[in-house]
């Protein structure tokens, strides 16, 4: 079973429904990481994506990073091992110096792995929040309000998340990145979640990614405008999110976190009820020629 490169013109609404049934089975990824992930498409070199067609049907998908690898698969597709080998072969043969994949902790499939040459390299937590219930309302500081993407221009939004995305280097979100996310398949504007300063400014906003079939939410990403950090927003939109998630029959909100690279969105995220619900074991290995 061999793959084919994603086609984003044509192929994105079938990984969705995929990426949508391995996460209802008990897969890693959620359908709105990935949609948001495949914004970079066709404008990073070291970005692919690959899928393994059954029929008419899209059975298997593999997203390539750099050297970071994401792979899912229905049982009609490709195994594990098969999509492996088929990316050593692929990423040694494009020049790549290493790969790394994630896997579950406790996961068999680890141990293969690393009789193969894979090595830990880090972890990443799955934390998630419990909407099977009403969340509490939260209260914003004076002068701000909730809004959503239906209230704001696309404008106005793109220069919010720009600016609370520049910190170490120039955020590459455009307005052209912008209209190729609102037409994901899944997107929503009113799962857009947003504070609004009194002058109408941007100053907190992340992406709900709403997977009815799984009743799961991602947020992916969250970010506050560089003149509004420290009041406590970021905070306030999460538990937005969360109340926004129950109303639309979410029973979990997730949130993907590295706590060594990232601790300051770990407090956040946890100081808002969300624990960790998986632990995920980074394995890399070189890759020889």
């Amino acid at each position: 079973m061999q793959p084919r490169p994603f086609d984003p013109k044509h192929d994105l609404p079938a990984v969705a429904d995929l990426i949508s049934r391995t996460r209802t089975a008990g897969g890693l990824s959620h359908p709105g990481g990935i949609q948001w992930w495949l914004r970079d498409s066709g404008t990073k070199d070291d970005f692919e994506a690959f899928v393994w067609p059954v029929g008419k049907a899209l059975e298997g998908f593999a997203l390539i990073d750099g050297s970071f690898v994401v792979t899912e698969r229905s049982d009609s597709g490709p195994s594990e091992l098969e999509q492996f080998d088929w990316l050593e072969r692929h990423m040694r043969d494009a020049g790549r110096k290493s790969i790394e994949f994630h896997v579950p902790e406790g996961d068999p499939l680890r141990n293969v792995l690393e009789s193969r040459g894979y090595a830990q390299s880090g972890i990443e937590h799955e934390l998630m929040a419990d909407t099977s219930a009403e969340p509490r309302v939260p209260v914003l500081p004076e002068g701000f309000r909730f809004a959503s993407l239906s209230d704001v221009s696309d404008d106005a939004y793109v220069e919010g998340h720009i600016a609370a995305w520049s910190d170490t280097r120039p955020s590459r979100y455009s307005r052209a990145i912008h209209d190729a996310v609102r037409n994901t398949p899944t997107f929503r504007p009113d799962l857009v979640t947003i504070v609004l300063a009194d002058n109408g400014t941007v100053a907190s906003c992340c992406i709900g990614w709403m997977d009815q079939r799984s009743a799961t939410l991602e947020i992916e990403p969250l970010g506050t405008h560089r003149d509004f950090r420290r009041l406590g927003l970021a905070h306030a939109v999460v538990k937005e999110v969360q109340h926004r998630a129950w109303a639309n029959g979410a029973k979990h909100v997730m949130v993907w976190n590295n706590p060594d690279t990232n601790p300051k969105a770990f407090g956040l995220y946890t100081g808002a009820n969300m624990s960790p619900n998986r632990t995920l074991i980074e394995l890399s290995k070189t890759l020889h020629r």
